[in-house]
């Protein structure tokens, strides 16, 4: 188990997951998010209003079309 929702003591960035989702949402200075998407061990985009939350709003690791039993 791990924390959902963490910051450090100035707030000066918040990372949030909801155990309902399956992404990581990181709130902070322009500067540092494009610090986090130049990151190549990370798979990181920006996040957009037009986008979902749910599993059907991933357009870069689709659901397989496979069904599994």
């Amino acid at each position: 188990m791990s924390a959902h929702l963490w910051w450090p003591d100035d707030k000066a960035w918040c990372v949030a997951t909801d155990i309902d989702l399956m992404s990581t949402y990181l709130g902070a200075s322009e500067e540092c998010v494009a610090a986090v998407l130049a990151d190549t061990g990370l798979e990181a985009f920006p996040a957009r209003a037009d986008r979902t939350l749910t599993w059907d709003g991933d357009t870069v690791n689709p659901l397989p079309t496979e069904r599994y039993s």
